[in-house]
């Protein structure tokens, strides 16, 4: 009696022990699992699973959209994917020797894209630089937008203008009075919801035909 009772409480202990270290594996390879996973599910396109560590607890889940310093975030639908916890972009140009001139054959219905000569921050990989530069929406959200000019026109009393494009149409524009022989100087800033694909741009105006730019600052954040 007292032999059955010890093969019994080592069965059971036995038995605990396999239960408290087993492993579940759901996919293509079943048979296949992690020594350090308790848990596996695994998708069809290779290295896409979803995993949770049999010691630490911690999970993993790598479907193609994962990256260093990024946050899982979902659709409307509640498909969940990666994304970076910002996006942020600015493209300058600094015109220091001989600053080009600003035509626009004195038409105040003319905005005309400012070149954009160095990216200096593209999070997401949406910048257009040159001579033609706009910023494409990656990833959906919040912005803030912000552009800024300085220029020196060549005739008195230059009303000039200033206007951020989002697909074509303008959403803010701001405009000051520019003295002959002085430098001037105007920003702009603007808060939008935006979608993938939607295009922002930074368009410069004036009513007097010629003015020098001589600096452009064009940059915006993901906000939420």
């Amino acid at each position: 009696m007292k032999i059955k009772h010890i093969f019994l409480t080592s069965l059971v202990a036995l038995l605990s022990t396999t239960f408290s270290f087993a492993q579940v594996k759901i996919g293509t390879n079943p048979t296949a699992i992690e020594a350090t996973s308790n848990l596996e599910v695994e998708a069809s396109t290779a290295n896409r699973q979803f995993k949770v560590n049999r010691t630490s607890g911690q999970v993993t889940i790598k479907d193609g959209t994962e990256g260093l310093g990024k946050v899982l975030t979902s659709d409307a639908n509640g498909n969940a994917s990666w994304t970076n916890l910002t996006s942020a972009f600015r493209m300058t140009s600094i015109f220091s020797s001989t600053p080009p001139y600003y035509e626009n054959a004195g038409d105040p219905t003319i905005y005309r894209l400012i070149p954009a000569q160095t990216v200096v921050i593209d999070q997401d990989g949406g910048c257009t630089s040159g001579a033609n530069p706009k910023y494409t929406v990656v990833q959906p959200g919040t912005y803030t937008i912000m552009g800024g000019v300085t220029m020196f026109p060549q005739y008195e009393n230059t009303a000039a203008s200033l206007r951020i494009y989002k697909n074509g149409n303008v959403l803010k524009t701001v405009g000051s009075t520019q003295w002959m022989g002085q430098v001037g100087a105007m920003e702009i800033t603007v808060v939008d919801v935006a979608a993938v694909g939607d295009v922002y741009e930074l368009r410069l105006n004036n009513n007097k035909n010629w003015m020098r730019l001589y600096e452009a600052d064009f940059s915006g954040t993901r906000i939420k």
